[in-house]
């Protein structure tokens, strides 16, 4: 599947303390989140790693093949590069432990 690239600030280095509204889709928009489960998993992974990064998540909303963030970096050192990477390839590999598929990916790749 083909995905296309979504407009970004090319000047800004996302990194500070700014907040952001974030789309994160499943591979292939596979409706995955219909899973109670994985979404706990899910919203564990992000509060850690948000803990980690230096972000305050202020609203989640899990739809069934996307999931969308209002977060807001806290210190100058938050990344949200760093931080999206780090949340999907924490759970990208939790999911793939878990499945009978071991190609099956969770994660759309995200362009920036």
């Amino acid at each position: 599947m083909k995905y296309k690239s979504k407009p970004r600030f090319k000047d800004l280095d996302y990194r500070g303390l700014n907040r952001y509204f974030v789309t994160i889709c499943t591979s292939e928009k596979e409706p995955l989140f219909v899973d109670v489960r994985l979404v706990e998993t899910i919203l564990s992974i992000i509060r850690e790693k948000a803990l980690k990064h230096a972000f305050t998540v202020w609203g989640y909303c899990f739809m069934p093949d996307h999931l969308h963030l209002l977060l807001e970096g806290t210190d100058a050192s938050s990344d949200l590069k760093t931080f999206v990477k780090a949340f999907k390839q924490r759970s990208g590999y939790l999911f793939g432990m878990g499945t009978a598929d071991p190609g099956k990916k969770l994660w759309q790749p995200w362009l920036l």
